[in-house]
């Protein structure tokens, strides 16, 4: 009931609503865990962000991307903003998180809680330094981004997926070749059938770090490898599982332990 003399305020759109909270979000300064408010005068690089995905689960909206960190070093809490639009190029919305951590030359799935009055056609992802930021070398911000054709997640979710149907074949054409020369395609199959693996089921990617040359078990030889952190499901169990993927010839394989490497090798 509203109070005597007290004019009701007068209704506005949701989308107008939605831009006025957008806006107020995106002007928000960075938080600074010490208390007040500091800015720092020092440029911070762009770091990339993958097309957007959307998903909405008992009426709240979520935005999917990965963010990518093309520094040597890791950022903690950088402020990232994201405005939305319809297909008509109106904002409908938006929304804003800080991420807790992006490793160095990494890459981590970012899920933001959207505020926006319809289904969004498409939103733009801001990615703003991190309260305590105090700038980088030149050359830091320059770094090469991760070869396009393919990617060591996407060569890890089809490791994990040929593992869980035990396809011991297909999972021998895509380790290294340091490996293959050491131990046959019919001496890894058999290795791999004459045990009782559990059935594991892909979950999602949680982070992606270049880790430089890796030396490969059972070899004198390296590769350039990225680290690979996923969660996956075992007998009804989440678990967070890290994998090592080597760049060869343009194309991301794998390798075997040194456990395993001895086991099949015997």
């Amino acid at each position: 009931m509203e109070k005597p003399g007290r004019p009701a305020a007068p209704a506005r759109p949701d989308a107008e609503l939605a831009q006025q909270i957008l806006s107020a979000r995106i002007s928000i300064p960075p938080r600074n865990p010490l208390g007040g408010s500091r800015f720092s005068d020092k440029p911070f690089p762009e770091m990339p962000t993958s097309p957007v995905r959307f998903t909405e689960e008992y009426g709240s909206r979520t935005a999917s991307f990965e963010l990518s960190n093309t520094l040597d070093t890791a950022l903690k809490n950088p402020r990232v903003s994201l405005l939305c639009r319809d297909d008509s190029g109106s904002i409908v919305g938006g929304g804003s998180t800080y991420p807790e951590l992006v490793p160095a030359q990494g890459r981590i799935k970012v899920d933001a809680h959207l505020l926006a009055s319809e289904e969004p056609e498409d939103c733009s992802v801001f990615v703003g330094a991190p309260s305590d930021w105090e700038g980088v070398d030149e050359e830091q911000s320059t770094s090469e981004a991760a070869p396009e054709s393919g990617t060591p997640e996407e060569a890890f979710k089809i490791w994990v997926e040929q593992f869980g149907a035990k396809d011991w074949q297909a999972h021998y054409e895509t380790l290294v070749s340091a490996q293959r020369e050491i131990i046959s395609e019919d001496a890894y199959v058999a290795c791999r059938s004459a045990e009782s693996p559990p059935v594991i089921e892909w979950g999602k990617i949680l982070s992606v770090q270049d880790v430089g040359e890796l030396m490969i078990p059972g070899t004198d030889d390296s590769l350039p490898a990225t680290k690979v952190s996923a969660e996956v499901s075992a007998e009804g169990l989440s678990l967070p599982v890290d994998a090592h993927m080597l760049l060869e010839d343009g194309e991301w394989k794998w390798s075997m332990t040194q456990e395993n490497v001895d086991n099949c090798s015997s």
